[in-house]
């Protein structure tokens, strides 16, 4: 009866140890997608205003526990990279975009598209890039100093803005210390 047992539990370890990894190679792919559209493209993805830039994989899935206890939005990880991948392949504007709110919209909406495609057009067709349109210019930033503030000040504009299509930092002005004499 023992050998049963202990192959029971063998059994349902393995099937959710398969589940664990399909759940981890979806998290893993929205934050390629993540990535992808910020250093490309300059759209930051969110997920109900949380940061998705330089998450873990573990952080990815806190946040999707946190949408369904906190925001009362059941999201999966599976429908935000999904969503997130067919972002990667549509002409973006520079833009920051809720990837949870879309998901639970998708969720909630799916009955009445076709597609996800046809969902996300519906919904981000406004931040849709025309080729033939008005570029973004991006807006020159200097900094006065690189003290403490002028040190947060960079690494901000340098995580929040990507390659700099909308913000770039041009310059750090500092000035020269001599020793006293």
């Amino acid at each position: 009866m023992s050998s049963d047992l202990l192959s029971a539990g063998i059994a349902t370890y393995n099937k959710y140890l398969e589940a664990w990894i399909i759940i981890y190679k979806a998290a893993v792919g929205l934050i390629n997608a993540v990535g992808h559209l910020l250093y490309d493209k300059s759209v930051e993805l969110v997920l109900f205003r949380n940061h998705l830039v330089d998450t873990s994989v573990s952080e990815v899935l806190s946040l999707h526990k946190y949408a369904a206890d906190v925001v009362q939005k059941p999201i999966d990880v599976f429908e935000t990279s999904e969503l997130a991948h067919i972002l990667t392949e549509m002409n973006l504007a520079p833009s920051k975009i809720d990837i949870g709110r879309l998901s639970a919209e998708w969720m909630e909406e799916k009955n009445n598209y076709a597609t996800k495609h046809d969902f996300l057009i519906s919904k981000i067709g406004s931040f849709l890039g025309d080729d033939h349109g008005q570029s973004i210019e991006p807006r020159d930033i200097v900094l006065f100093g690189f003290g403490r503030i002028g040190r947060l000040a960079a690494r901000e504009l340098i995580q929040q803005f990507g390659k700099g299509h909308q913000l770039r930092l041009k310059a750090i002005v500092t000035r020269k210390v001599t020793p006293e004499e």
